[in-house]
């Protein structure tokens, strides 16, 4: 869940899209070099409404930086359980 100043933004990261329903942003929000890294492998996001994409295009670079450090801990996890 991100906040901008007035609207409450849901962003579902999900690595099963067969069953996910929503819009799929993955290629807009997720950085390039985070698609391509193999322990994210298959990981998509997915907003539910279009009002939430509109939110998306005003406050972009904050959404973005959330889902990026979001990212950076699932990453820290999937290493963690790799070096186990």
């Amino acid at each position: 869940m991100i906040f901008t100043k007035d609207f409450e933004i849901k962003l579902l990261l999900a690595n099963r899209t067969k069953h996910t329903k929503g819009i799929d942003m993955t290629e807009n929000l997720m950085p390039l070099s985070y698609q391509r890294n193999p322990n994210l492998e298959n990981c998509k996001v997915f907003i539910q409404t279009h009002k939430e994409a509109q939110e998306i295009s005003k406050h972009f670079a904050q959404i973005q930086a959330e889902l990026i450090t979001t990212l950076e801990a699932i990453l820290q996890i999937v290493e963690l359980k790799n070096t186990k």
